[in-house]
C-alpha cells in the first residue's frame, strides 16, 4: 500500500493548523495579561504555545516524527545507490526521532539542570541545554555537509533555511527570552509572552519548510514510500 503525501496539501494544511495555533495562543495571552484569566476553565494551559505537554506540542512532535520519517524513507530509497547519501539521510532520521521525543518529554529541561549542576550553575534562567545541543547540532551538520551539496540548489537551500530558522527560535530567541525573565525576577508579563510566541513560531515555521523540502525532494525524484506488510518500505518507481 502506497504512502504519500503531497507536498502542496502538506503546506496548506499546516498553515493554516500553525496560524490557527497563533490566534489561539495570542487570545490566551490577552486573557492573560490584560483580562486577568490565566486558566479559562483549563483551555488556556492546553493550548498556550510555550507550554508544555498540550496541544501545540503534541502537534510539534508529530510534524517533526513526520520529517524523521520522510528521512528514513530517503535512507532506505537510497541505500543500494549511494551509501553516503543514504547513510546521512538515515543520521537525519535518527536526529530527528529523538527531537520529537524531546519535543514530547521535556528531556531537554532535565539536561539542563545536569549541566547546571555539573558546572555549579542554578541560574534557571541560563537555558544551559542549549550547549550539549548546540554541539550536536554542528557535528550533525558537518556530518551531513557531503548530503547538502549533493542535493540541487533549491533543495540545499531550503533546508539551510528551515534548519536556520528553527535554530532561530529554538536557541536563539530562547536564550534573549530566558534572560529577559531573569530581569523580571522569573515573573512572565506580556513582553515575555510574545516572545516565546515569536519563539515558537520560528520553531514551527523552520520544521514545515524542511517537512515541504522533503516532500518536494520526494516528489522531483519519483520516489514513493509504502507500507508492505506492517512495515514502512521505500522504494523508486519502476
Amino acid at each position: 500500500m502506497e504512502f504519500k503525501i503531497k507536498s502542496w496539501v502538506y503546506l496548506k494544511v499546516a498553515i493554516i493548523v500553525l496560524a490557527l495555533l497563533i490566534v489561539i495562543d495570542l487570545a490566551a495571552i490577552y486573557s492573560t495579561f490584560v483580562l486577568g484569566h490565566p486558566n479559562a476553565f483549563g483551555l488556556i494551559p492546553r493550548f498556550r504555545m510555550d507550554f508544555e505537554s498540550n496541544v501545540p506540542t503534541a502537534l510539534a512532535a508529530l510534524n517533526i516524527f513526520l520529517a524523521a520519517l520522510l528521512l528514513g524513507g530517503l535512507a532506505g530509497a537510497t541505500r543500494s545507490r549511494a551509501k553516503i547519501e543514504s547513510r546521512s539521510w538515515g543520521i537525519l532520521c535518527v536526529v530527528f526521532a529523538f527531537l520529537a521525543l524531546d519535543e514530547l518529554s521535556t528531556f531537554h529541561e532535565l539536561v539542563d539542570h545536569a549541566v547546571g549542576a555539573s558546572q555549579g550553575v542554578e541560574d534557571g534562567f541560563a537555558r544551559l541545554w542549549i550547549l550539549p545541543y548546540a554541539g550536536i547540532a554542528v557535528l550533525v551538520g558537518i556530518m551531513s555537509l557531503r548530503l547538502l551539496l549533493r542535493l540541487p540548489t533549491r533543495t540545499r537551500w531550503n533546508m539551510v533555511i528551515a534548519g536556520l530558522l528553527y535554530v532561530a527560535g529554538a536557541a536563539g530567541i530562547e536564550m534573549v527570552g530566558g534572560r529577559y525573565l531573569e530581569s523580571l525576577g522569573g515573573v512572565q508579563n506580556l513582553g515575555y509572552a510574545l516572545l516565546t510566541t515569536a519563539e515558537e513560531t520560528l520553531e514551527f515555521v523552520g520544521m514545515i519548510l524542511f517537512v515541504w523540502t522533503l516532500l518536494r525532494h520526494i516528489e522531483a525524484t519519483g520516489l514513493r514510500l509504502a507500507l508492505v506488510g506492517g512495515r514502512s518500505d521505500t522504494s523508486e518507481p519502476g
